[in-house]
């Protein structure tokens, strides 16, 4: 399989929240003016998939498993193998969910060794001071393996 693209664009949505709530970066900035939205208001987004311009239910991996490279926040990069659930691929909706997840069970790992040795702070990964607050989910970059991805994030 050869992808046609460089990168599979999953919108730009808040790791902390974890729900499908997809926005381009064009609407990221601008998405307070659009539709109100101001997470540190707790005021939700009314955003509609269709804001976003890609089918969030399209198969945008089309295998049965996926290896997935988590780097930012992280010293170290984290690798992480998913199961699509129906065994035919992941949909943008999926994929975009699955990472939102693997990152707060991360982040809840990581919170659980501070609190077993506070005095050996973040002892299994450099997370560098951030929280999931911090991190938007923005794409997955295609590596030359047609099934390993590098996923994207902003902080």
């Amino acid at each position: 399989m050869e992808y046609s693209v460089e990168f599979i664009d999953l919108g730009n949505m808040s790791v902390e929240e974890g729900v499908w709530r997809p926005h381009t970066l064009e609407d990221f900035d601008g998405c307070n003016e659009k539709c109100g939205y101001d997470p540190d208001l707790g005021i939700e987004c009314t955003c509609t998939d269709e804001s976003v311009g890609e089918d969030p239910d399209e198969i945008v991996i089309p295998f049965a498993t996926a290896e997935l490279i988590f780097i930012l926040p992280f010293d170290c990069n984290l690798r992480f193998t998913f199961e699509a659930r129906d065994g035919k691929g992941f949909t943008r909706r999926e994929i975009a969910i699955r990472i939102m997840a693997k990152y707060h069970s991360i982040f809840a790992e990581e919170a659980m060794l501070m609190r077993a040795d506070p005095d050996q702070r973040y002892v299994s990964r450099e997370i560098f001071g951030h929280s999931l607050r911090d991190i938007y989910l923005g794409s997955l970059i295609i590596t030359d393996n047609p099934q390993v991805f590098k996923v994207h994030v902003s902080t």
